[in-house]
């Protein structure tokens, strides 16, 4: 029995024009972990680019980036596999600290700078990248350095990966989202922020 589905998922929401109810429930399952609160940071997407794209652009039709959405989320699922990040996770985060790409705070879009990397203030605008794919893999390579011991698959971008490899609270310290409260970000509940999107 087919019929019109209307879901929320891990990038918002999700329109399926038809879905069977095994699919439904499928769905139903996976939203289900997502807001699990030992979701991990290493681990596989639970969302497509395709949902990520369209989310944005729902959301934010006229994004600040310095190349398109379609590229950006490649970027995203590609460099985040490459370290077995989620990135679709990663990239909620990065929606959650640019504001859907409206930016407004002190790191301006065309710092590449996706997660706040190296921001500590309205006066400190915090890294930036030559292009959007550096600034993501850069992103990518701060969740590594939180989340595991594993070294980079690629040469290291991010500017603080050294330093947080330094601070035994910080070093691999967090396994899940949730475990970025209090690390990552001072604020609280920072992990749900970021899946609550």
């Amino acid at each position: 029995m087919k019929k019109l589905c209307l879901s929320i998922c891990l990038l918002g929401l999700t329109l399926f024009s038809s879905c069977d109810l095994a699919q439904a429930q499928d769905f139903k399952a996976k939203a289900v972990m997502i807001s699990n609160q030992n979701l991990t940071i290493l681990g596989e997407n639970l969302a497509t680019p395709e949902q990520a794209v369209r989310l944005i652009k729902t959301v934010n039709p006229k994004p600040l980036l310095t190349c398109s959405v379609e590229e950006l989320v490649e970027h995203y699922f590609q460099e985040a596999q490459k370290e077995g990040i989620r990135g679709d996770v990663a990239l909620s985060q990065a929606l959650l600290e640019t504001g859907f790409f409206r930016y407004g705070g002190s790191v301006d879009y065309r710092q590449n700078n996706f997660c706040g990397l190296g921001s500590t203030g309205k006066n400190v605008g915090g890294a930036r990248f030559t292009d959007a794919k550096l600034g993501v893999r850069a992103h990518i390579q701060h969740l590594l350095v939180y989340s595991s011991k594993k070294a980079p698959s690629e040469n290291v971008v991010d500017p603080r990966f050294e330093t947080v490899k330094k601070i035994p609270r910080l070093y691999a310290s967090a396994k899940t989202w949730h475990d970025l409260d209090g690390r990552w970000a001072m604020s609280r509940p920072y992990g749900s922020k970021i899946l609550d999107i």
